[in-house]
């Protein structure tokens, strides 16, 4: 993952037989190749719908990777 949160690095650490950690730049900073986009929305409701608009557009400009806080939201990505 691009942001380990501690708990879930903490998980990794209990779960794999010494694990291995690559960090490429500075832990905590986004790389200097990686464009981050905000955007603010009215509320949560919109957050879908606006990136199934512009997901097309970004996915034409590059690679893009999108994290989301449930496996069930990660399910209705790769559906829709």
């Amino acid at each position: 993952s691009a942001t380990f949160k501690k708990r879930i690095r903490e998980l990794a650490d209990t779960l794999l037989s010494d694990p291995v950690h690559i960090t490429v730049g500075s832990i905590g900073e986004a790389s200097s190749d990686v464009n981050q986009v905000i955007r603010i929305l009215p509320d949560a409701s919109h957050k879908w719908s606006w990136l199934m608009e512009m997901l097309p557009g970004m996915v034409d400009d590059g690679e893009v990777i999108i994290f989301v806080a449930q496996k069930a939201s990660s399910e209705e990505l790769a559906t829709n």
